[in-house]
């Protein structure tokens, strides 16, 4: 996905959104029409973004979103499957068991990344995605606290899935560049020392973008600015470290832009060197 989605471009994508709404879908189904189920990977959020609604959680310290990413086999012909078919089960640390509805469904795009690009998330109870295919992928968000370790997915005529989320909560990072793809590596592994999930690494930038920029939901702001140190460090720039727009579709606690530099525009254009 390009992340440099601005307001008109959001405005646009959203409308087109609305149209494939329109559009003839494979016909809703349940849960348990998919078989084969498995949850491939986790992250955490504070922010889940969605083309009419965005979820925000006001203090992570509490609890956070619990993103799942699942795969699995539809039926011939698809199914749509609907947020509400899925319920989290889990006990704390005290023993005492709980519950967390699907605060929001996604497509995911696997064709980006291996463990899956996650699209917006269609946010609410009745939220759906339609599921096509051998290797039918989306993401479901959870509200769950922190001292939760192992999960049972439940899906509504199909078999529990339990998974192990571990103890730590990370905030997630996106980086994303246009040039220079050999400093990626770098980039991953100065957010990995800052203690971040990063969950995407790629050359999605649109070309024109300039300069490192690292944008926050508002939960993450004090990650961001050690981030933002750790790439002045490694990286020799000097980032801009900014709010997250809320219109940029993005997930991720944080967003890194590693745009092309002032000097090597000039020199490509025929301006000559600053």
């Amino acid at each position: 996905m390009n992340w440099l989605l601005k307001v008109g471009v959001v405005a646009s994508a959203l409308a087109l959104a609305g149209l494939c709404e329109l559009a003839p879908q494979a016909d809703g189904g349940i849960a348990g029409d998919l078989t084969g189920m498995r949850i491939v990977a986790h992250q955490f959020a504070a922010h889940l973004t969605g083309p009419n609604k965005h979820s925000s959680i006001n203090d992570p310290s509490k609890a956070r979103f619990l993103i799942l990413k699942v795969t699995a086999k539809a039926p011939l012909g698809g199914t749509r499957v609907w947020a509400q078919d899925f319920v989290l089960v889990y006990h704390h640390t005290d023993g005492s068991e709980d519950r967390s509805r699907c605060h929001g469904i996604a497509e995911v795009d696997y064709k980006s990344v291996p463990e899956g690009d996650i699209r917006f998330f269609r946010n609410g109870d009745v939220g759906s995605v339609t599921c096509e295919g051998q290797d039918a992928r989306f993401a479901l968000a959870f509200y769950v606290e922190p001292d939760v370790r192992t999960v049972q997915l439940h899906p509504i005529g199909g078999q529990p899935l339990v998974y192990d989320i571990g103890h730590s909560r990370p905030y997630s990072v996106a980086i994303v560049t246009n040039c220079a793809p050999e400093r990626l590596p770098k980039a991953k592994a100065a957010a990995q020392q800052a203690g971040l999930q990063v969950v995407q690494v790629s050359s999605g930038l649109r070309h024109d973008e300039t300069g490192v920029t690292i944008m926050y939901h508002e939960a993450a702001e004090s990650q961001a600015r050690e981030l933002s140190m750790r790439l002045m460090r490694d990286l020799n720039v000097s980032p801009t470290v900014k709010k997250m727009d809320r219109d940029l579709m993005c997930d991720a606690d944080i967003l890194v832009w590693l745009g092309k530099s002032t000097r090597g525009l000039g020199e490509q254009v025929g301006l000559g060197k600053p």
